[in-house]
């Protein structure tokens, strides 16, 4: 069953454990400066100096003060009530990072690694996100869809801690695959005109026809924006299951060299599409974001319902207020 009253700091409630203790140590003070009135004054002058407050207008007067702080601490509780249902909408564009997780970006003319320097680029890009939803899917010899389309950045963040090699169960690159799974799985057709892919990889293929998966993409409106990682000289690739060693195939050590003509026409054939060289540098996708893809059209779409609450803390702190004042109105009225 759905409330209809709640307090937005509960946790203020230990307040109301300090009205009694403060009550006290009000009743003292004042015991405590008539004790010293009759030390200092004779029994003549002492009840023109501090004269005497009946009982009841004493009792009357401890019992506004506790009402008030009551009142006081309620109204720091902010209560809340008669709540309403409104939309929840969201602005912006749909991002997919398509990642390459081959065993050759972990290749270190990167540092810490090339898949490593991908991960923390997109970290850094997310909070500059505002209203685009964001999906991840990752590719070796075949792909796999980590998360799809979602507004929850923390969700997204907890993925790329675990990125890796493991993530799909072929080895190998297949960007075509990628991208075909990309078309199929994550966007839809009716959505291109606000759908963008930032493809993060060293550009090796092994013939997927990524170009032509491209040109699909491009045909429905479908931006690319390929990022190519690692040097032009290659290195070697560290084996991930023997520290020290490097990949071997046929007795020969391994050698991964970014291939930028790949990347680079990807991204040419999708209007609007875009090739970063980010080679042994920074990947700089937060610049990608901000110069190119948040220029273009957003879309609005409902991501769910809240509940709307009206403030009611004005009534607890006006009655507060008030009961202090007669409070105060009361202890300074005296019977001679």
């Amino acid at each position: 069953m759905e409330a209809f009253f709640r307090f937005l700091r509960p946790g203020l409630a230990a307040l109301l454990f300090c009205v009694p203790a403060y009550v006290a140590l009000r009743v003292w003070a004042a015991r405590r400066t008539v004790r010293r009135v009759e030390l200092l004054a004779s029994i003549q002058t002492r009840w023109r100096i501090a004269p005497r407050m009946s009982p009841g207008r004493r009792f009357t007067a401890v019992l506004l003060l506790a009402m008030a702080t009551t009142m006081l601490a309620a109204a720091a509780m902010r209560p809340q009530g008669d709540p309403s249902r409104l939309e929840v909408l969201s602005k912006g564009r749909d991002l997919v990072f398509l990642v390459d997780v081959s065993r050759s970006m972990l290749a270190q003319d990167l540092r810490p690694s090339r898949l490593e320097r991908s991960v923390l680029a997109i970290k850094e890009l997310i909070p500059s996100l505002k209203g685009d939803r964001v999906a991840l899917v990752v590719f070796a010899g075949n792909a796999a869809l980590k998360s799809p389309l979602t507004l929850d950045y923390t969700f997204l963040r907890s993925i790329l801690d675990e990125l890796g090699p493991s993530d799909v169960s072929q080895g190998g690159t297949s960007v075509g695959d990628a991208l075909r799974i990309t078309a199929d799985r994550v966007l839809k057709a009716e959505e291109a005109a606000y759908q963008d892919i930032i493809l993060i990889s060293d550009g090796e293929d092994q013939d997927s026809f990524a170009l032509e998966a491209a040109k699909e993409l491009a045909v429905r409106g479908v931006r690319i924006h390929a990022v190519g990682v690692g040097s032009l000289e290659g290195t070697r690739i560290p084996d991930p299951d023997s520290p020290g060693a490097y990949l071997t195939y046929q007795g020969e050590t391994v050698h991964s060299a970014l291939n930028e003509e790949l990347l680079r026409r990807i991204a040419e054939v999708t209007p609007g599409g875009s090739y970063l060289p980010a080679r042994a540098g920074n990947l700089e996708l937060v610049s990608l974001y901000r110069d190119v893809i948040s220029q273009e059209e957003e879309r609005t779409v409902q991501t769910g319902m809240r509940l709307q609450w009206r403030e009611w803390f004005q009534a607890p702190l006006l009655l507060g207020i008030l009961l202090l004042a007669g409070e105060a109105i009361v202890r300074g009225t005296w019977n001679a």
